[in-house]
C-alpha cells in the first residue's frame, strides 16, 4: 500500500503535466468525427418481413421443430446470385451483385418462421424499390423451384407479410454515437501518448527525480515567481503577495541550518549544471534569509563570466572586486559592500537562530547572540580575460580563510559546473555544495553528469534546491496548505 500511493500520485502528476496533450488528441478526434459526419452521405434503411410456411399456411404445431431448419435453408437462398442479379436486372440498376449484398442483411430468430430482411442505401426510394423487388423475386423463385413435384399441402412457401418500407430514422451518420466514440478513442489514445511522452521525457519533474539523479537530498523547492528576481527582505523590495513564496524560503533556511542534509560549515558553494537554472537567485535569497535571521553573511560573486548575484542584491558596480582581492591588489574588508536590509520578509525576525553547524576558522563579527544580521557582497570588479587563471587553489584557500574570519557564513555563487572549471578550486575547499536544478528543464542526464563531477572532486556534502517547482510538489516540502493566507491579509 505504501508503494501504491506514490505510484498513483506519480500517475496523477503525469496526467496533470500532459493534460494539454490529452485534450489536444480529444479535440482532434472530435474534429475528425465532425468532418466525417458532415461529409458522409446519409444512409437510410428499408425493411421487409417474410413468413415461411408449408402448404400456404404456417407450420403445424407438430412440425414446429422444423421451422429453424427451413429458415436457415431459405436465408442463404435470398442472398443467392440468382435472386440478387435478377432483381438488379429487372430494376435496371447500375450496381454489382456484391455491392448490393454488402448492404443487405437477412436474419431470423430461433424457432421463428419470420425472415427479417433489410437493405441500406443513400437513396430512400431506391432502398424500398430494391427490397420490394428482392421479396418478389425470392417468393416467386420459392414457388417455382421448391414446389415442383411436391403435394400442395407439403410445399414450402414464402410470403411477404410486412412489405418493404423505409424506417423513420437514418442509420448513418449518427452524430451522438460518433462523437461519443471519438471522445473515448481520443481519451484512450491521449492517455497512451501522455504516458509514452512522459516516459521519454528526461527532464527532472520533482523531488524524487532530483534526489535519484543527483544522489543527494533536496533541501528546498522554490516555486515559480522567485527565479530571476531580487530576493525579498532588502531595501525597496516588498514582500510578495503569495504566502507560499515566503514559506518556501523559510523552509529552505530551516533545512539548511537544522537538518542532517543541511550545511556542515560556514562556507557554502551554490552552483548548477547549466545557465538559467536559478543558482544566483538561490545564492541571493540564502544570503538575505540568513542575514535576516541574525547572522553575518558574505556573498561572493565568483561567477566572473556572467555575474548576476551582485545585481540581485542591489550592489553598485565597482572597479575592484574578487580578482583584485585574490591577486593582492585590494583589501578584502574595503572591497566588501554592505546590502541594505529592509523589513523582515514574511515574518523572518531579526533574532539569532542557533544552527546545527560546525564552524571553523574565526567567528562572526557581530557575535552569535547579537540581534539583527549583516549582509555584505564581494563583487566581481573587473572581469579578467581568463577567470580560471585567477582562481588558483592557493589563492582560493587563502581567500576562504579570510572570509571565514570575517563572517559567520560565506556563500559563493559560481559558474555552472558543466561549462567551465572555474568553480573546481572553490568546490574542493567549501564545506557544503548546493546544486540548483530547475524543474522541468534540468535533465536527469545533466544531473548525473554533475553528480559524477562532484564525486571526482571529493565533495563531502551535497544537497539540491529546486527552482520553478510546481504547486503540487510544494506540498511535499512544506505545509503550504496549513493556514495559507495572502501576505497582508488578516
Amino acid at each position: 500500500m505504501a508503494d501504491a500511493q506514490p505510484t498513483l500520485l506519480h500517475q496523477l502528476h503525469v496526467l496533470r503535466r500532459q493534460a494539454w496533450l490529452i485534450a489536444t488528441v480529444v479535440v482532434f478526434a472530435l474534429l475528425a468525427s465532425a468532418a466525417v459526419t458532415v461529409l458522409q452521405d446519409p444512409v437510410y434503411r428499408a425493411q421487409m418481413k417474410l413468413v415461411v410456411g408449408q402448404g400456404g399456411a404456417l407450420f403445424q404445431p407438430g412440425q414446429s421443430g422444423d421451422v429453424q431448419q427451413f429458415t436457415q435453408t431459405l436465408t442463404p437462398l435470398i442472398e443467392s446470385d440468382i435472386v440478387v442479379s435478377t432483381a438488379i436486372s429487372e430494376l435496371g440498376l447500375d450496381l454489382a451483385t456484391k455491392d448490393l449484398l454488402e448492404d443487405m442483411h437477412v436474419s431470423a430468430k430461433p424457432d421463428s418462421s419470420v425472415l427479417d430482411i433489410t437493405y441500406d442505401s443513400t437513396d430512400k426510394e431506391q432502398a424500398v424499390l430494391v427490397l420490394a423487388k428482392i421479396g418478389d423475386v425470392f417468393t416467386e423463385a420459392v414457388d417455382e423451384r421448391l414446389g415442383i413435384g411436391v403435394e400442395p399441402a407439403s410445399r414450402i412457401t414464402a410470403r411477404i407479410f410486412d412489405p418493404a418500407h423505409l424506417l423513420p430514422d437514418r442509420v448513418a451518420p449518427k452524430p451522438a454515437k460518433n462523437f461519443g466514440f471519438s471522445i473515448g478513442l481520443g481519451l484512450a489514445l491521449g492517455l497512451v501518448l501522455a504516458f509514452v511522452r512522459d516516459g521519454l521525457d528526461d527532464r527532472i519533474r520533482g523531488r524524487r527525480d532530483a534526489e535519484e539523479s543527483y544522489g543527494a537530498p533536496v533541501i528546498g523547492a522554490l516555486p515559480r515567481g522567485l527565479r530571476g528576481k531580487p530576493p525579498f527582505g532588502i531595501t525597496n523590495r516588498p514582500a510578495p503577495r503569495k504566502a507560499e513564496l515566503i514559506e518556501s524560503l523559510h523552509l529552505l533556511r530551516a533545512n539548511l541550518l537544522f537538518s542532517e542534509a543541511g550545511v556542515d560549515g560556514p562556507t557554502i558553494l551554490v552552483t548548477s549544471a547549466l545557465p538559467e537554472e536559478g543558482k544566483s537567485t538561490v545564492a541571493a535569497n540564502l544570503g538575505v534569509i540568513l542575514a535576516l535571521a541574525g547572522h553575518d553573511v558574505i556573498c561572493v560573486e565568483s561567477d566572473m563570466r556572467r555575474p548576476r548575484l551582485q545585481d540581485y542584491l542591489g550592489v553598485a558596480p565597482q572597479t575592484t572586486g574578487l580578482a583584485d582581492v585574490v591577486e593582492g591588489r585590494a583589501d578584502l574588508e574595503r572591497t566588501l559592500q554592505d546590502v541594505a536590509l529592509g523589513a523582515a520578509a514574511g515574518g523572518v525576525s531579526g533574532r539569532t537562530v542557533r544552527p546545527r553547524v560546525r564552524v571553523s576558522g574565526g567567528s562572526s563579527s557581530d557575535g552569535d547572540n547579537q540581534p539583527g544580521g549583516r549582509l555584505r557582497v564581494l563583487p566581481t570588479g573587473r572581469i579578467p580575460p581568463n577567470p580560471a587563471d585567477v582562481l588558483t587553489p592557493e589563492r582560493v584557500a587563502k581567500l576562504v580563510d579570510q572570509l571565514r574570519a570575517s563572517s559567520r557564513y560565506v556563500i559563493f555563487d559560481t559558474p555552472p559546473l558543466l561549462l567551465v572549471g572555474d568553480a573546481f578550486p572553490l568546490v574542493r575547499v567549501c564545506d557544503s555544495v548546493i546544486v540548483v536544478a530547475r524543474e522541468g528543464r534540468t535533465t536527469r542526464a545533466t544531473a548525473r553528469a554533475v553528480r559524477t563531477a562532484l564525486a571526482s572532486l571529493g565533495v563531502p556534502k551535497v544537497s539540491v534546491v529546486l527552482t520553478d517547482s510546481s504547486a503540487s510538489d510544494a506540498y511535499n516540502y512544506g505545509y503550504s496548505h496549513y493556514g495559507r493566507t495572502t501576505v497582508g491579509e488578516d
